[in-house]
């Protein structure tokens, strides 16, 4: 069976905590050292880095508003400690995955927008947005989703081909 490592950012969590309460006696609490000896018990890869971002974006902002918003009625009541903050999964959840989609209509409609602002260039600028637009969808693919790496091609290679269809000239159909 194998074990994961807690990440970082838990890892010193846990560290903060321990400091903070003082919860073993001197030298008890020395484990939390060893990254080694820890396992991460559950959390999947969509818990993985953007939610740890969008954590810590929130610790930075008022947090009157944060966890007005991410804290459910259970959660206020957990705790009266300054130091320990919990966050409502399903509504970071909610508000990831609206920043994505968001994100998301935007990579797609703006290269749309740039190439009809720039419908009278040349050929060259017109395939440069459609290369950069296409290299930015990739990458947002490679790092915010669990996409294999077929799946990554195959998109990629969709987006730029409608992104590209996007720069030939209209065609208007008449009646004879």
């Amino acid at each position: 069976m194998h074990w994961k490592k807690p990440t970082t950012r838990n890892r010193r969590s846990y560290v903060s905590y321990i400091n903070n309460q003082g919860v073993f006696a001197e030298g008890e609490g020395d484990f939390i050292r060893y990254s080694e000896d820890l396992v991460a018990l559950g959390g999947e890869l969509e818990d993985s880095w953007v939610n740890g971002m969008v954590e810590d974006i929130l610790d930075t902002i008022s947090r009157r508003v944060a966890q007005y918003f991410f804290r459910s009625k259970a959660q206020k009541k957990r705790t009266d400690d300054d130091f320990v903050v919990y966050y409502d999964k399903s509504r970071l959840d909610f508000f990831i995955r609206l920043v994505m989609t968001t994100f998301s209509a935007l990579l797609l409609m703006i290269p749309v927008f740039v190439l009809y602002v720039i419908e009278q260039s040349t050929g060259f600028a017109k395939d440069f947005v459609v290369l950069i637009f296409t290299l930015i969808f990739a990458i947002f693919l490679a790092l915010f989703t669990k996409a294999k790496r077929h799946e990554l091609f195959a998109a990629t290679a969709g987006y730029g081909l409608v992104t590209l269809l996007s720069t030939l000239p209209s065609c208007h159909l008449t009646k004879r």
